[in-house]
């Protein structure tokens, strides 16, 4: 129960980020109630929308994110000086660096968990003999 909540935790956080990076959550200038709360709805319906098309491609495009999203729409938008070549390139490079970044973090993880259980034998061992040597006395 405590890690499915923890998992959950991460991805809500991770969604925020985003939000706040790629979105412009964090951009507001809203003196008023009525100004923040147009603010958080239009963003709501952007998060609505990249979440869509996340879910939409994913199995093509296993990594997308909010920002290869917003990266897409600014070519397909009109708009001229970005061209989609350009564009696929660096969500491929993106791509690239996110799974070696991933590949990384669980050969660190497995590295970790080989060193844990080394010192919990060790661990173990040492108790085995401090309860041998209380015996002989």
């Amino acid at each position: 129960m405590i890690v499915r909540q923890h998992a959950c935790r991460y991805w809500i956080e991770r969604d925020f980020q985003d939000a706040k990076t790629s979105l412009g959550m964090a951009d507001y200038q809203a003196r008023g109630w009525l100004a923040w709360q147009h603010h958080m709805s239009m963003l709501m319906l952007a998060m609505l929308f990249m979440m869509r098309e996340r879910k939409v491609n994913q199995k093509r495009v296993e990594l997308l994110s909010y920002t290869d999203v917003v990266e897409m729409l600014c070519i397909f938008l009109p708009r001229g000086d970005v061209r989609p070549v350009d564009v696929y390139r660096i969500i491929a490079r993106r791509h690239r660096k996110r799974r070696a970044a991933t590949e990384s973090a669980r050969k660190a993880l497995a590295r970790n968990r080989i060193k844990l259980k080394d010192v919990l034998r060790k661990k173990d061992q040492s108790n085995k003999v401090g309860t041998i040597r209380k015996e002989e006395r």
